[in-house]
Formats: C-alpha cells, sequence, structure tokens
C-alpha cells in the first residue's frame, strides 16, 4: 500500500493524510486510485489537488452528489479532519489526531487552488463568489444531476399538465373511506388533484401525514376513470421490504371503503397490483438494465414509495426508461435520511419548486400527522427547524427508575432523553457495564428476553407450509416483535447493533424460537427482501425456521436456507426506514463531533416510535445532531 502512496503524491505531508485517510476507511483505495488518473493527466498539478479530490470522495458518503463549499472552503476542510479522526472500521473517534489536522489546516488553501488544474474531470456549479466556492461534482455527476434537472423541469412548467382534472364527484368517490374512522384532509384532496392532472408530482411529509392513502385514492380515481389499466401502473420503492409494504397498505386502505365507493371491478383491479423494487423494474443490472431509453417500460403510472431513499445514478437510469407519457407519482420525508449512495435526489426536486413557473402545484407537502402527540411531537418538529434546545425541553429526562417511565400509561406520546451516566473519556469497560444493564433492563422490559413475551408467543407457532394465511397466533407474535426496537448509529464498537445483538444473544446462533431476524439482501426466488424482519420458530421436525409477515399471509423459511441476515434486536437506523415500531430506543455514540450523528439520522430514529422514543446519549450528542448540517 505505501508504494500506492508513493506513486500517488510526491509530497510526505499529503502522503500522510492519504494513508490516515485510507487506514481509518475515510477513503477507499479505489478513490485514491481514480484521483492518480485524474492527475495523471495533469503532471503540472500540486499534489495538494489530492485533499481536495478526497474531501470529494468523502462528500459522497454522506449521500450528497457534489461537495458544496463557501469561499473559504472550510467545510471540505472538515471532511478531511473527521477523516483522519474517525475509524469507519471501528466507527468510533480515534483519538485528537492533531497533528494531521492543523496539517490539513494548513495546506486546504492550496488545495482549493489546485483544484483549477481539474477542469473537466471536476464541475464547478452555482459559484456567485470567488474562491472555492460552489458546488464541485465529479463529471459523471454533474451530467446525471443535469439531465435530471432538464427532465424535471420539462415536466414542471406550467404547460406541463397533460391531463384534465377530476370533476369533483369522481375526486369525492376516490377519497372515500366510509369503513375507517378517518376522513381525508384537503391537503390530502389536493395531492390526489396534483396527481391526477400532472405529469410529474412530489408529495412529502413525515410519517403519519397519509402518503399511502393518497396512492389508494389516485389509484382509484385512475382506475374507475378507465385511464389505466393494472398493467400500465407500475408500484416500486428503493428497497424490496419499501416495495412489500406500500403493497400491503394500499390493500390494508382498499378493505377500509365501501362497496358503493369503490365498484367491484376497480376492487379487483387494485387487488391484481403488486410493487417492487425499482432494479427489479428495470431488470438486470447497472448499466446494462434490460429497460432504458432504447427499450422503454410500457407504463402510464408509476408511484415511487420512500423516495428520499433514491439515489441520483439510480433515478437516472429510470428516468431513461420512463415513456414520455408516463405520469410520475413520487413520495417521500426530506428530514429522512438521504439514500446510501450518491445523490439525494428529493431535496434537488424540491429545490425547483421556486424556479420553475407554474411548479408550485406539481409540490404537495402534507404537514399534518396522525402519528405523533404530546412531546414526540413537539421533538420531532425541533429537528425539523434544527431547534436543539426545543428537543430537550421536550423530552423530559429518565432516571435510574426509567423502567417505570417507559412502562407507565403517562408517557405515552413521548420522546424521552436518558443521559449517558459516564463523561466520554470514562473507561470503555465503565460506559459498556452500564449501557449493557440498560439494554438488558430494556429487553427485559419489552419481552426481548430469554423466555420473555417473544419467546413465549413463538413457543405457541409450529412452521408449516412455507406461505400460509396469516393466523392470530402468528399477528400476535409480530405484534410483540414490531412492539419495540433498538435503532444504532453504528454496527460496530460499544455503541453498535452487532455488539448489543450479541449481548442479547450470546450463542450467534438460530438455535431456539423467539428471535428477531433481518435480511440484509434480496432474494426474490424465495420471497425475501432486504429489510424483512421475521422471528424464529420451531418447525414440526424440531429444527428452527423462521416466520415473516405478508400482510395477511405468512412466509416461513427454515433457517438453514435463510439468504443473508442478521439479528434484529438491535439494528441500524437506516435499517429501519420505512418501519415503525411502539417503543424505540435510539442509542447514538459518546464520540464529541461524531459525524454520523446527525439532525436527520436521529429525527429519522425518533420518528421510528407509535408510542415512545428514548433517547441513550450525552446531552452534547443530542444538541449537536439537531444542528447538523451534514445530509442537510
Amino acid at each position: 500500500m505505501l508504494a500506492l502512496f508513493e506513486i500517488a503524491a510526491h509530497d510526505a505531508a499529503v502522503r500522510e493524510i492519504l494513508e490516515r485517510l485510507v487506514g481509518n476507511g475515510a477513503l477507499e483505495i479505489s478513490a485514491l486510485q481514480t484521483a492518480r488518473d485524474i492527475i495523471a493527466r495533469r503532471p503540472e498539478t500540486p499534489d495538494a489537488a489530492y485533499l481536495f479530490l478526497a474531501a470529494m470522495f468523502i462528500s459522497l458518503k454522506t449521500g450528497a452528489a457534489a461537495l458544496e463549499l463557501d469561499a473559504q472552503g472550510a467545510y471540505g476542510a472538515a471532511l478531511l479532519r473527521d477523516g483522519v479522526r474517525y475509524d469507519r472500521r471501528r466507527e468510533e473517534m480515534d483519538g485528537p489526531n492533531a497533528g494531521a489536522c492543523e496539517a490539513i489546516d494548513a495546506m486546504w488553501p492550496a488545495a482549493c487552488t489546485a483544484v483549477a488544474h481539474l477542469e473537466g474531470d471536476i464541475v464547478r456549479r452555482d459559484s456567485p463568489s470567488g474562491g472555492a466556492a460552489g458546488k464541485w461534482y465529479f463529471a459523471v455527476h454533474y451530467n446525471a444531476a443535469k439531465a435530471l434537472e432538464a427532465w424535471a423541469r420539462a415536466r414542471l412548467g406550467a404547460n406541463a399538465s397533460a391531463f384534465g382534472a377530476i370533476a369533483e364527484d369522481s375526486l369525492a368517490r376516490a377519497i372515500a373511506y366510509s369503513r375507517a374512522a378517518f376522513t381525508v384532509s384537503e391537503g390530502q384532496r389536493d395531492a390526489v388533484r396534483a396527481a391526477l392532472s400532472r405529469r410529474l408530482v412530489v408529495i412529502t411529509g413525515g410519517p403519519g401525514t397519509g402518503k399511502t392513502t393518497i396512492v389508494c385514492s389516485i389509484l382509484r380515481a385512475l382506475l374507475a376513470q378507465g385511464s389505466l389499466t393494472p398493467r400500465e401502473i407500475a408500484l416500486a420503492a428503493p428497497t424490496g421490504r419499501a416495495a412489500q409494504r406500500m403493497a400491503e397498505a394500499i390493500k390494508a386502505q382498499c378493505s377500509l371503503a365501501g362497496e358503493d365507493e369503490l365498484p367491484a371491478e376497480t376492487r379487483a383491479a387494485l387487488s391484481t397490483l403488486v410493487s417492487t423494487t425499482i432494479h427489479s423494474l428495470l431488470g438486470g443490472r447497472a448499466p446494462r438494465w434490460r429497460h432504458d431509453s432504447s427499450n422503454p417500460l410500457s407504463i402510464k403510472l408509476i408511484v415511487i414509495d420512500e423516495f428520499s431513499m433514491v439515489d441520483l445514478l439510480l433515478m437516472r437510469d429510470l428516468v431513461a426508461a420512463l415513456p414520455t407519457n408516463c405520469r410520475v407519482v413520487l413520495l417521500g420525508d426530506r428530514d429522512q435520511l438521504p439514500p446510501v449512495q450518491t445523490g439525494a435526489v428529493l431535496g434537488d426536486l424540491l429545490d425547483l419548486r421556486n424556479s420553475v413557473e407554474g411548479a408550485c402545484g406539481a409540490f404537495v407537502e402534507l404537514a399534518v400527522s396522525h402519528r405523533f402527540k404530546g412531546s414526540l411531537a413537539k421533538a420531532v418538529e425541533g429537528f425539523r427547524r434544527e431547534d436543539a434546545s426545543g428537543i430537550l425541553d421536550a423530552s423530559a429526562r429518565l432516571g435510574d427508575d426509567w423502567a417505570r417511565a417507559v412502562a407507565s400509561p403517562s408517557t405515552l406520546d413521548s420522546c424521552l432523553f436518558y443521559p449517558q451516566p459516564f463523561a466520554p473519556d470514562a473507561p470503555f469497560s465503565r460506559k459498556a457495564a452500564a449501557l449493557d444493564a440498560f439494554l438488558r433492563d430494556w429487553a427485559a422490559l419489552h419481552g426481548l428476553a430469554k423466555g420473555g413475551a417473544l419467546a413465549k408467543q413463538a413457543e405457541k407457532l409450529a412452521a408449516g407450509a412455507a406461505e400460509s394465511e396469516m393466523t392470530s397466533e402468528a399477528k400476535e407474535l409480530f405484534d410483540v416483535l414490531d412492539s419495540s426496537r433498538i435503532l444504532t448509529v453504528v454496527r460496530n464498537g460499544l455503541y453498535g447493533a452487532s455488539r448489543i445483538n450479541a449481548l442479547l444473544h450470546p450463542s450467534l446462533k438460530l438455535d431456539e424460537p423467539g428471535i428477531p431476524v433481518i435480511i440484509v439482501e434480496n432474494a426474490p426466488s424465495i420471497g425475501l427482501f432486504n429489510g424483512d424482519t421475521g422471528v424464529t420458530i420451531r418447525e414440526a421436525s424440531g429444527g428452527i425456521a423462521v416466520l415473516f409477515p405478508r400482510g395477511t399471509r405468512m412466509i416461513a423459511c427454515p433457517a438453514a436456507f435463510l439468504p443473508a441476515h442478521d439479528f434484529a434486536y438491535a439494528i441500524t437506523v437506516h435499517k429501519s426506514q420505512g418501519s415503525e415500531f411502539g417503543d424505540v430506543l435510539a442509542i447514538l455514540p459518546d464520540s464529541p463531533g461524531h459525524p454520523l450523528v446527525t439532525r436527520k439520522l436521529v429525527y429519522t430514529a425518533i420518528t421510528r416510535a407509535r408510542r415512545r422514543s428514548v433517547v441513550y446519549a450525552t446531552e452534547e450528542a443530542l444538541r449537536m445532531a439537531a444542528v447538523s448540517a451534514r445530509h442537510a
């Protein structure tokens, strides 16, 4: 590896920083090789340019398509400083590395000057002032962003409405759910109108604002009008589990409409709709998709849920495969985490709202949440407004009797804060002992411990057919499973999901009923997808199988045939997107300035809760998360 660094940069200080970045996992060898190839084409380029390119590559890991800098470019230097301090392999801050940080600050101005040599491979956009100001893109991401912007502008403009308005009596029938304890709000009604009359609609809102109701209403109206057939409709999401949830939710919504509100033929048509991943819809693998501009999809409507998780290059490829007459409905929550891959497309589209004439009607924000109340609603709003004081004021502090408080009906709809009992510089053993005691008590309180409610309910079931109707015993099992979840920022280290899962099930084997399991890869051949969560039960033969919910049905898979999976006592916040649980325990690392503890991450964590959200953190970590600009 040292030989590679010697080839990559002659300057010893630059080489040392690159070595630290690679050693900590902040920069991949492949990224460094790409940087070397870019600079090799321009022999006159100073070695300091490596630092600018390194900051660009690190920025991509935050979900941003571009490195956005002010004139001084301070954010770029901050990314490098975090990179030499934060060990991605251990997912912990690795000491101050003061010397390396000082070297970065000293060399960063030269890096911002050296970038002028790299024109063509990187592109600057939006630079009203001098210096390093602007958004710096690699060419592939810049071209993708420009192509998507052109596509969106063509569909958002004043003349972009390609369909007539729906009659009010038809709209009223499409949004009626007489078997439900709710009525569609005026904001939801506006969203349905927009989706029926425009070629592109972006519907945003937090959890519980009724985005799924909108989907069902749109589909009901279009099918009842005869505007579309089921074969001309595509329902998609970034992940398999998110796609499955959308299909299940639409079927559940249909059951809430009366016979006079939803004609039998429309109900039958809706029952045939399936939801899939965007990858499966395109077919094959990037960049050789089955569907592209030369072989477009045969659809007239596409609805994409959890759109905040869709990255730039995937959306570019999807857009290329859409027919010109296809309506597009996008649903997402801008405050949630950005995609794991490059580019937060939802944010980019929302930025066009005021820059395209006539576009405002294509954007509908659902602001009223029917899920959050009390201090939980106040904390959610605090994270939206980056108000650290509001979050801490709204969140009641827990003490030694926290278990009684969490079990009390008086804390329903609450966000609760449990201050970590030791300072970040306390010995690892003391911090681990305190956290482990808390976790064991949490597991016991929520029926996750050995012999608890989850295991007792799992013992009542036995695996039968691979797929069968949901039974009352199985429904109760899944209710216990989703009554709580531990969410972590990281996978490894003291506060990581891996260590917590090992703590709560030390054998690390699927060896008894009642173990929660999460699938971590798509396996469509057996009907399991990344994010599916189930519980181990005993087979009739005495072996272990895992039972997964599928709406009104369930799937049983022998443990020996499971695709890649993890225990799910604790999962990362990223894995929890699109899910909801009764009580949520969010555990934040205590390292000051931890780069993964962000506003959007903690917002995503606490909004997974239906009843309570408990945050185990230092006050400093919570305050810094509330105002973090990362992933904005």
